[in-house]
């Protein structure tokens, strides 16, 4: 295995034959990555990637302490925020800039290529200001903020978009929030300034075919998830002893990739050869999967007292690690543990399965085994997870066939020869002129749900994972306006759609905390749902995504992850687009991955977040379950189980199994995984 397939089968949860190891300031040849700087000295100093941190070509100036390390900042460049048209954002300088490529590559042979900022966004931002004046900033002139700041994060997409032109694997971030003990700003005021920007950021990164590197000193656990979510393919926790590492691998494990030193603080410096190994192998354990998702760091720091031996022992201690990923199956588990494992990007025993139908095909589906109970046919097909059922009120009868349930979403039943199939029509408030009358309507309380058997099912179905709910936040609220009325809406009256959107959001809210303080934290998934797609593409704009749709998934998601679950986010259609921002929201788990697209594949969708993302379904509802012959749906679905063999993913139909499926297709899809 080449060191370039080892680094990226470690951060893709793919089995790497052994931890990569990254030597960062000297020897990089001994290991799995090579860095370029991108960063230049001011024009005309004739420095071409060197580790010069004199003066900048921001034209800030690091003063040398003399004591080895990069030096500190002084005097701000701007006394003052300036405006647009006064900033001085460098040149590209591509020739100069890149100059250094060829030597590079020819250097690094089939190792992993990483360009780096050296530093980036925040830390810039705090040079250029001073980091008095850059606090003041945040809380006291956001717009002038904004300003600076997005020319900063600008200039570094064009050095993404150059990196990427260059033909580099990753990209290399370095901020740092910490302190010895704690963040720097809080929590709320890094996502409100800094966590959309970042999220733009890496979603263009992953756009141009980068993988996304972050360095952070100081502890930041508050934000490590916030990471995750909009996209860090690789976190490098540059000081682990002021970090708990305990917790983050309980948080994060599965999830996300670690880039992982040996604290250059205290063990590495400290230590004898042996502690390090040992705090190596703690590391791992903590952080690291069977599967991958992590990386060993060394950085020779004599300025700090670290002994030649001490930094020889960091790189060895790695190296023991030797080959501790593995793509074997693992014993026979529950089905909890095996949906578990696949959910943290381990290898589970075997794929997961998860079943959903409309109430006509299990009549149907009944009718083909000779039997009408559930479980049993359940078991029989080897599903691992069971869902939660509460009841609520009736469907109100309105006259000629139509009918409207709580939430005013109305709808006609057509029958079919196993049961009627329920057909949308346009909501109770469809014909609504005044935004009285959206207030007037008797929206729904979380009382009128019926949660009394929860409890009841939770220990009935204690072995199997559990998902709970029905929440949506966007399309439900559509069906009550009615599709044009709140596609027009959304364009005139934002407002409606907000109020609309708040009602859902706020009911299911409740819910979920109400069903997860019934059940004591026993909920594995929480479904959200809204359909973003078409079938050739988004049904929404980005913009109007990010307005109407992101706010209030961020919210549910927030709520589910603060439950103790995980987020099953399902939407059908061609929504490959909105994927990256999906993430961001928080989305843990994507349904029903319709393949519409070559970018819906599971290859693609492997390939381009499967380290980042689990999926739920793919098997094709449209076309192959009603019309292809059993052979052909076992085929497809052994395709789906060999993609992400690794874990990420729980088998399912990519929408509800339709009365139009014949009963052998719906069982070939069970008999066929694996």
């Amino acid at each position: 295995m080449t060191s370039l397939e080892r680094v990226r089968r470690a951060i893709e949860f793919r089995g790497p034959d052994r931890v990569p190891i990254v030597f960062w300031n000297c020897d990089q040849t001994q290991g799995d990555v090579l860095l370029y700087h991108l960063a230049l000295g001011m024009p005309g100093d004739g420095t071409v990637n060197a580790w010069d941190w004199s003066v900048n070509e921001w034209e800030y100036r690091l003063v040398k302490s003399g004591d080895g390390t990069m030096g500190h900042p002084v005097d701000p460049v701007y006394r003052h925020l300036p405006c647009a048209d006064e900033i001085r954002v460098p040149a590209l300088r591509e020739d100069e800039r890149m100059s250094g490529v060829p030597a590079f590559f020819a250097a690094c042979g089939n190792r992993y290529r990483l360009a780096s900022f050296d530093l980036s966004g925040f830390t810039v931002y705090t040079f250029l200001r001073g980091f008095e004046n850059a606090m003041q900033d945040f809380l006291l002139e956001p717009a002038g903020f904004a300003t600076l700041m997005d020319a900063i994060l600008d200039f570094e997409c064009d050095l993404m978009r150059m990196a990427a032109r260059h033909g580099f694997h990753g990209i290399h971030f370095a901020d740092d929030w910490g302190t010895q003990s704690g963040m720097m700003i809080s929590p709320a005021l890094w996502r409100q300034l800094f966590k959309p920007r970042y999220a733009r950021q890496f979603a263009l990164a992953h756009q141009l075919g980068l993988d996304t590197w972050y360095h952070c000193c100081g502890e930041f656990l508050p934000i490590m998830e916030d990471y995750h979510e909009i996209g860090a393919d690789v976190l490098n926790i540059a000081q682990p002893n002021v970090n708990d590492i305990t917790e983050i691998g309980r948080r994060l494990r599965g999830r996300q990739c670690f880039l992982m030193p040996i604290s250059y603080q205290t063990v590495s410096i400290t230590g004898t050869p042996d502690q390090i190994y040992a705090e190596a192998e703690r590391l791992h354990q903590l952080l690291s999967t069977p599967a991958g998702g992590f990386l060993g760091y060394v950085e020779q720091y004599h300025v700090m007292g670290m002994s030649d031996r001490n930094y020889r022992a960091c790189g060895e201690a790695f190296r023991r690690l030797g080959c501790r990923t593995s793509t074997a199956r693992p014993s026979a588990a529950s089905p909890r543990q095996r949906v578990l494992a696949a959910l943290r990007h381990e290898v589970p025993d075997r794929t997961p399965r998860d079943f959903w139908a409309e109430p006509a095909t299990m009549n149907r589906l009944f009718a083909h085994v000779g039997h009408r109970n559930k479980d049993r046919l359940l078991d029989a097909l080897g599903v691992d997870i069971r869902h939660l059922e509460t009841s609520e009120p009736p469907p109100r009868a309105l006259g000629d066939g139509l009918y409207q349930n709580l939430w005013g979403e109305r709808y006609l039943l057509h029958e079919t020869p196993w049961g009627p199939m329920r057909e949308d029509a346009k909501g109770a408030l469809a014909d609504a002129r005044h935004f009285a009358e959206l207030e007037r309507f008797p929206w729904p309380t979380p009382d009128c749900l019926d949660r009394s058997q929860l409890t009841a099912q939770c220990a009935r179905y204690d072995d199997y994972a559990l998902l709970y709910g029905f929440a949506d936040i966007w399309q439900r609220p559509a069906l009550v306006r009615g599709w044009e009325e709140m596609l027009i809406d959304m364009a005139e009256r934002p407002e409606w759609v907000h109020f609309l959107c708040r009602q859902f959001t706020n009911f299911y809210r409740e819910d979920y905390t109400r069903a997860a303080e019934i059940t004591r934290g026993r909920i594995d998934l929480y479904l959200v749902i809204s359909d973003l797609g078409t079938q050739r593409g988004p049904l929404i704009s980005m913009a109007m995504f990010r307005e109407f749709v992101a706010p209030y998934l961020t919210e549910m998601t927030g709520l589910i992850h603060q439950l103790g679950g995980r987020v099953l986010f399902h939407s059908c259609g061609t929504i490959w687009p909105f994927i990256p921002e999906l993430i961001a929201c928080g989305v843990d788990v994507l349904d029903p991955i319709q393949p519409t697209c070559p970018e819906m594949s599971p290859e693609h969708l492997h390939r381009q977040f499967g380290n980042r993302l689990c999926f739920h379904g793919g098997i094709d509802m449209q076309d192959l379950l009603p019309n292809a012959p059993p052979a052909q749906v076992e085929a497809q679905v052994r395709r789906y189980c060999d993609v992400f063999a690794r874990g990420g993913y729980i088998l399912g139909p990519a929408h509800l199994f339709q009365p139009d499926v014949p009963p052998e297709n719906i069982l070939a899809v069970y008999r066929a995984a694996t």
